[in-house]
């Protein structure tokens, strides 16, 4: 089994302390020894690995960096040639969810103007609903009312019985009737509740 692999499987296995070692040890090596070097996506992959047991281990800024790091890494790679964009991103990690993992890791050390850029740096045809609740949330904190309910109202056109994106936009004012308009899509669909 491959270097890659096993990191792979300590991050299946929540095994966080021990994939930074490996992780990090693995990623100086390919540095240092580039013909023994990782793959492009493997090394992209391990960096978000990497990253995302750090931001679970509380290293918030060692896990923004290193994510920071990954997508450096993403956008030299495809621009050299060395890698295909779909061929980094094939494990599911894509540019967004480690924007939104660096956004979190600002939360976390309560640098919300950081996570808020982050987030707006996403384009709208691309954000998630995830992505567009933790805009809301960002916006309304920093009393920007307009544009928080612009992104709940997002959230509810992809999960129209996301609950809080409704508590959110109710006590930002928005009229009860235009909420529930948001989500007759589940109540048209169906004359009673299916379980």
């Amino acid at each position: 089994m491959c270097l890659f692999e096993q990191i792979k499987l300590l991050h299946e296995n929540g095994l966080h302390s021990n994939l930074i070692a490996l992780g990090c040890l693995v990623l100086t090596v390919a540095e240092n020894q580039p013909e023994n070097s990782l793959l492009p996506p493997a090394r992209y992959q391990t960096l978000v690995y990497v990253g995302r047991s750090l931001q679970n281990q509380g290293e918030y800024r060692r896990a923004e960096a290193t994510f920071k790091e990954a997508l450096q890494y993403a956008k030299a790679a495809a621009k050299t040639k060395v890698a295909k964009t779909s061929d980094m991103f094939k494990e599911g990690l894509t540019e967004i969810d480690v924007k939104y993992a660096m956004a979190e890791c600002n939360i976390a050390v309560r640098q919300f103007s950081q996570a808020l850029t982050l987030l707006e740096s996403i384009p709208q045809r691309h954000r998630t609903p995830k992505v567009n609740m933790g805009l809301g949330r960002l916006y309304q904190q920093a009393g920007m009312e307009r544009p928080a309910i612009t992104a709940y109202k997002e959230v509810l056109k992809e999960c129209p019985l996301a609950l809080e994106a409704v508590q959110e936009l109710l006590s930002l004012g928005v009229r009860g009737a235009e909420v529930a308009s948001l989500m007759i899509n589940i109540h048209g669909n169906s004359a009673g509740t299916e379980w």
